[in-house]
């Protein structure tokens, strides 16, 4: 079984390895996170949000460098730790956003900015990917990973630009009082 999952998961395309990450680095842990019960929140400390946004942003661009991706699928720990790492440091990214205690979210204005500044790094990333030298397996297969760290996430953290700003307007009164 193990030899299994090592030789499908070298055979796998970069863009479909990007695309799982997405999935686990930004989709799964913005569930987690609002799925955390509130009286388990309250025992989890929350962090600097600067501190977040790098551990979150920081893996998800660190993980995706052409170079550092091939050197991990050639060492089997590494490669497990990266898959693991992502929902874990998707789940620090998302605390301050959609902490259960409505009162440590961030304000809306800093977590808005705190999304836009992820999406430019994201997009960063997925344009260096699309437009930039060929590093792994091929130049159709390197733009689609850069397309879809480009694309979809943008999308994500937009969605979640959206949500804070319609949760600030829908009730500005109540939001100024949770910051």
């Amino acid at each position: 079984m193990k030899t299994f999952l090592l030789l499908a998961h070298h055979t796998y395309p970069f863009s479909m390895h990007v695309a799982q990450h997405v999935l686990l680095g930004l989709i799964i842990p913005a569930l987690l996170v609002l799925a955390i019960p509130q009286r388990l929140a309250k025992a989890i400390p929350t962090p600097n949000p600067l501190a977040n946004w790098l551990i979150g942003v920081g893996a998800m661009l660190a993980w995706h460098i052409p170079a550092v991706f091939t050197a991990i699928l050639a060492n089997e720990p590494l490669h497990v730790a990266q898959e693991f790492s992502f929902p874990l440091t998707g789940a620090i990214f998302w605390w301050p956003i959609f902490h259960p205690l409505k009162s440590r979210r961030l304000a809306p204005f800093p977590a808005i900015a705190y999304l836009f500044i992820a999406c430019s790094a994201c997009s960063l990333l997925g344009a260096w990917l699309t437009f930039g030298p060929v590093r792994v397996n091929s130049k159709d297969d390197q733009q689609l990973a850069g397309l879809i760290m480009w694309v979809p996430c943008c999308f994500i953290y937009l969605s979640a630009i959206l949500a804070t700003a319609a949760r600030w307007f829908a009730a500005p009164q109540e939001v100024q009082h949770e910051s």
